[in-house]
């Protein structure tokens, strides 16, 4: 074989193989995509939950700190407990359901 019998063939393969390169790139980056949405996602929600809880416990600490009453101990201490544990039998007894379109279909 010579090289003009190749070239027509070195041509194809090379088409063929940036071919498979560009297929895979492009699933590479769908991939890397939604992963940084979802990883934005989380978080933002993680953000969310760490500055309320700052706000509450710094409210908390500061409401102790200054006052002796016990009832106040009590409340500065039962509401946000209450409500933290409201969320948590929410999150546990969740009722409504998520369901998947079948065969790929798109969202």
């Amino acid at each position: 074989m010579n090289v003009d019998q190749l070239t027509p063939w070195l041509v194809a393969g090379g088409l063929v193989a940036l071919l498979v390169l560009w297929m895979v790139v492009r699933g590479a980056r769908r991939r890397a995509a939604k992963a940084t949405k979802v990883v934005t996602r989380m978080g933002g929600n993680a953000g969310r939950a760490l500055v309320a809880t700052l706000v509450i416990g710094g409210l908390q600490w500061f409401l102790l700190t200054h006052n002796s009453d016990p009832r106040m101990w009590a409340a500065v201490l039962g509401v946000p407990a209450l409500f933290s544990a409201a969320q948590f039998v929410q999150m546990f007894t969740s009722t409504h359901h998520v369901h998947s379109k079948s065969k790929g279909g798109r969202r």
